[in-house]
């Protein structure tokens, strides 16, 4: 490995001067600088290697370990969050039978079956509010009938009908009102 830095140089012949940028190298050899820290006995040094070895395989594998633990939890999360997605869109679209299928305890199930709830309000509030809207509907075809009868059963009447066939006997004086 190669380093630079600042380092104060004396010239000899000038004197002391500003520092100056200055490169060196170090060599670093780990299997070489544990052998020879551990006093000349190659044994331990070689134990040493092998369990920083050992050590760094296993910390490789549990680093493999948790990488697919994440990518199985991402991807239910995901799964989950485009099936709610998939929901929403249906029920925007008028699809109001649309149910998410909940496979989860936790609470993106919760929330789907929150969804599902939901949708089964909106759809029973939009039959109730169909069924209103008949009733209301067979009301007034009922009134327009009974007013249409009491029409047609008042254009013979001559009390109704004034000389000139104009309506306006029923209300003046002495034009027949009901009694």
């Amino acid at each position: 490995m190669t380093w630079g830095g600042l380092l104060p140089a004396i010239d000899w012949q000038a004197g002391p001067a500003s520092p100056r940028l200055m490169s060196f190298s170090v060599l670093i050899d780990p299997v070489y600088t544990i052998q020879t820290s551990m006093s000349q006995d190659y044994d331990q040094a070689s134990l040493l290697v092998i369990a920083l070895l050992v050590l760094a395989g296993i910390l490789f594998i549990v680093e493999l370990i948790a990488f697919g633990i994440g990518f199985i939890i991402s991807r239910r999360v995901m799964s989950a969050v485009r099936d709610l997605s998939s929901g929403t869109q249906a029920l925007q679209g008028g699809n109001l039978n649309y149910r998410i299928k909940t496979r989860k305890y936790d609470q993106l199930g919760a929330l789907g079956d929150s969804f599902n709830v939901m949708a089964q309000h909106v759809q029973d509030l939009l039959a109730k509010l169909q069924t209103h809207t008949e009733e209301l509907e067979q009301r007034v075809a009922e009134h327009t009938a009974e007013i249409e009868r009491f029409t047609a059963g008042t254009a013979g009447d001559p009390v109704s009908t004034g000389t000139d066939g104009k309506d306006g006997g029923a209300g003046q004086a002495g034009g027949g009102g009901c009694s």
